[in-house]
């Protein structure tokens, strides 16, 4: 085979593969993303096409989507459960909260050059319908996981107040109080997340309970 030929076989097979990758791209869903504002009120998705997949945002967090495949409210609820992990729920909020500064442990130290790490992580549900769907079952799963979304954003919401008070506090104490002070915010933040799962039955009385 010629070095011409050979080069006219490859470019005929960059066309195939291309049109093959545009083809499924095609076939792909559409996913829909929302990202949740500070209302004190779950999102209304009940107007979201029936086709594509729903990808919820919660500002100020990092998210951590994980699959679930199923056609039935049963294969679902199947599916979430064997994705559970971080105390067996459908959805979980981490956080993670560090501080440190020049002269750290001393009564002479610079508060003012201090540093405070903070992290925030969402994980929540991300389910692909089949295609030709029921439109009821989608509106069922919108309606869950918008309602689950905004019960995590209570975490996230306890959790960015937490870290304000501990700005403040490093801004308002001395060397020798400084550490004690941020430790008790740290264990009110724990009691906080603690407080409002039970109050809410961890979301189940906002909604967030499939089916």
């Amino acid at each position: 085979m010629s070095s011409l030929a050979f080069l006219a076989l490859m470019n005929r097979l960059f066309l195939l593969l291309l049109i093959i990758g545009l083809f499924f791209w095609w076939l792909k869903p559409p996913v829909h993303s929302i990202t949740l504002d500070a209302s004190a009120r779950p999102p209304v998705l009940s107007n979201l096409p029936a086709n594509g997949m729903l990808e919820i945002t919660i500002p100020d967090a990092g998210m951590d989507y994980y699959d679930v495949s199923g056609s039935t409210v049963a294969e679902i609820r199947d599916n979430l459960n064997r994705s559970h992990r971080s105390g067996g729920f459908d959805g979980y909020t981490g956080w993670n909260v560090s501080w440190n500064w020049p002269g750290y442990g001393s009564a002479d130290c610079n508060l003012a050059a201090a540093s405070l790490d903070t992290r925030i992580s969402v994980r929540l549900p991300r389910w692909q319908p089949p295609q030709n769907a029921d439109r009821a079952l989608v509106l069922k799963w919108n309606n869950y996981l918008g309602n689950l979304a905004f019960h995590e954003q209570g975490h996230v919401q306890l959790a960015r107040q937490g870290f304000a008070k501990m700005q403040q506090i490093l801004h308002d104490s001395t060397c020798d109080e400084a550490d004690a002070k941020l430790n008790v915010v740290l264990g009110e933040m724990r009691q906080a997340d603690l407080r409002y799962d039970a109050e809410t039955n961890h979301g189940s009385t906002q909604g967030a309970k499939f089916p």
